[in-house]
């Protein structure tokens, strides 16, 4: 059993029933999206947008144009936003402690009010807020996940607030625990903790915050940097174009799109308007869950469940180990998707599922076997010349890359032919596995292609690559009988 908050507090849900079901033994990764929370069904929630986030800023950009300094120290006690753990959403895998804010991040949002306060409100005449957030995206190390717990520490007295309601409304026992960054106090400039009333973690012994579903995303915020640039090219094409030297949207860098800002801070207000008033803007859908990242956890809690009694035998001392144990681990998910039940996982309503859910499914293998030997395991690392699907590390020196395709894919030849090669060579490492998953039975017929590249590559260059294919068909034939 999955431990839903509803499994947990015995509740049946209806076609009312709005909120975030959260998972109380791990995190989910989806996040706030702070303008999903303006446009909220929840009336409480979407006027926090106003109330508490905005009002947030609003405030701050008073002070300082009152007291013209502020200490830099009280300055990164405002802008620490550490993580809700009560929401059970972000990156943490087991449990629901993630990495929090922490002083780096403060300082790092601190900045990025400064060039706020520089880039865009500057010669204004007044201090109004106008979508602080978008500007998040130009910063090092700001994503989603800290822009959501950004919103979440704004609005989190109306989360609480909304989470009481619900209780109430379904006799859900509370009690009274601490929690942190309840509210901030504008007149001594400090965050201040308070005791609620919240449904209990019994995994945690926290509190649970519930928060509407139409407020999460998964991946990239409705305001990104992508989208920005294609902003940019379009937005007076010929002015900004010809006066900054762009014409492509790849030559446009962080620091190009600082220098267009200082100059053009319309720009950025002009994209302001458009992001919030975009009836584009969509939540992440829970109930299709097409990213493989929440229905699908009781595929998941069989897949960890069946890698107990595993035990890898050997020492992993050298690349060429981690290499063969890199192999045991991509041979035994292609055992659990053509032996066993994960291929259910992989298909829906007869019709194949999106590459990305086979690497959602792979790491879930993956990444636990990695913690019983003392291995990193890190998705889409970047290695200098674009992502590449995993890699599994020890410290500096070990080393192991894999690239997981659908062979139906387009890319599929450029993949084989081109991109993993290069990805070693960036990585400075010899060994890699390049794995792909048919779905049809014509699919059979491009292994011979992928087979032979992969020997040219090796001959050439000496890199060390294994090429393992999965099938995943769910009404098998023998491969034999493909001509």
């Amino acid at each position: 059993m999955v431990n839903y908050f509803t499994n947990i507090f015995n509740l049946k849900r209806n076609s009312a029933s709005d909120w975030f079901d959260p998972i109380l033994d791990r995190d989910v990764p989806l996040f706030i999206d702070p303008f999903l929370v303006k446009y909220s069904s929840s009336i409480l929630v979407s006027k926090s947008y106003e109330t508490s986030f905005v009002n947030f800023f609003q405030k701050i950009l008073e002070l300082i144009s009152k007291q013209n300094k502020i200490n830099k120290k009280t300055f990164e006690s405002i802008f620490n936003f550490p993580e809700v753990d009560e929401l059970c959403l972000g990156f943490s895998k087991t449990g629901t402690k993630g990495s929090g804010g922490g002083k780096h991040f403060a300082k790092i949002w601190l900045k990025i009010f400064v060039d706020y306060l520089n880039l865009i409100l500057k010669d204004r005449g007044d201090i109004e807020f106008s979508g602080i957030e978008i500007l998040s995206f130009l910063a090092d190390g700001i994503g989603p996940d800290r822009l959501s717990d950004l919103t979440a520490n704004l609005i989190k007295k109306e989360l609480i607030i909304y989470t009481q309601e619900i209780c109430k409304k379904s006799k859900i026992p509370m009690k009274l625990v601490r929690v942190r960054n309840y509210e901030f106090d504008f007149n001594c400039l400090s965050w201040e903790d308070k005791k609620v009333l919240l449904p209990i973690n019994p995994f945690s012994n926290s509190g649970v915050i519930l928060i509407p579903e139409d407020i999460v995303r998964v991946s990239e915020a409705s305001a990104n940097l992508k989208d920005f640039r294609h902003f940019l090219i379009s937005y007076d094409n010929n002015n900004l174009q010809h006066k900054f030297k762009f014409k492509l949207i790849k030559e446009l860098n962080n620091q190009k799109i600082y220098s267009i800002l200082k100059k053009n801070s319309d720009v950025y207000l002009d994209y302001y308007k458009v992001i919030n008033k975009n009836p584009i803007i969509k939540p992440y859908n829970l109930n299709t869950d097409e990213k493989f990242i929440y229905r699908d956890s009781e595929v998941e809690e069989n897949l960890v469940s069946s890698l107990k009694d595993f035990k890898y035998k050997h020492k992993i001392k050298s690349n060429k180990d981690l290499y063969n144990f890199t192999i045991e681990i991509c041979n035994s998910f292609k055992h659990s998707i053509e032996e066993q039940f994960a291929i259910v996982a992989l298909w829906k309503d007869n019709i194949p599922r999106e590459e990305k859910i086979s690497q959602a499914l792979f790491q879930l293998i993956a990444k636990e076997k990695a913690k019983m030997l003392n291995l990193d395991f890190n998705p889409e690392p970047n290695q200098g010349r674009g992502p590449v699907d995993f890699k599994f590390s020890r410290g500096n020196d070990l080393k192991c890359l894999i690239e997981l395709k659908l062979i139906k894919s387009s890319s599929l030849k450029n993949n084989a032919e081109y991109q993993l090669e290069q990805y070693l060579k960036s990585d400075d490492s010899k060994f890699g596995v390049f794995m792909t998953i048919s779905y049809h039975s014509s699919d059979f017929k491009k292994l011979k292609d992928v087979d032979e590249i992969i020997k040219k590559i090796k001959e050439k260059t000496g890199l060390e690559i294994k090429h393992i294919n999965i099938d995943a068909r769910n009404n098998k034939v023998s491969a034999s009988k493909i001509k």
